[in-house]
Parts: structure tokens; sequence; C-alpha cells
């Protein structure tokens, strides 16, 4: 069987949403999933209670999971990092 992929969903109704760096947790900037109509990112890896993925802009980073984002095995929006 196929390893399972795993994505972090991030709603269109959040406005920003910060990234963190994956060394230090500092916050490193945002990303914008109103701007885009919601975004997927690919889950690289799971720490604590953040996600490691990769965007454009910041290359790898972390976000944080909340109740707000959705883990699932495929991605819900066009939009993104997979």
């Amino acid at each position: 069987m196929k390893d399972l992929k795993l994505y972090i969903n991030i709603p269109d109704w959040i406005e920003e949403r910060n990234v963190y760096d994956i060394n230090t947790y500092q916050q490193i900037g945002v990303i914008k999933p109103r701007k885009f109509q919601g975004l997927t990112y690919y889950i690289y890896d799971i720490v604590d209670d953040f996600v490691k993925i990769k965007t454009i802009t910041y290359g790898y980073c972390l976000v944080r999971l909340t109740e707000a984002t959705t883990v699932s095995n495929y991605p819900y929006y066009e939009n993104g990092g997979y």
C-alpha cells in the first residue's frame, strides 16, 4: 500500500495565518488564505501543534494546527503547496 499523504487545509474565511521558522519557532511571515479562496499544503512533518509545509515565499516553515484547519488525505483547495 502507498504511504498515506496528509494535507493541511486552511479555509478562505481566515484572512491571514502566521508561519514560523522550523528551527526557532519564531514568526517569519504570514500566508493569506482569503486572498486565494483557501490554501492547502502537503504536510512534511508534524511537530507538536505545528505542521511543516513548503511555501513559495518562505520555503519550508511551520504553521500551527488549530480547530479551523482541517487535516485530510486529499487537498481541499486548488492553491497552496502540494
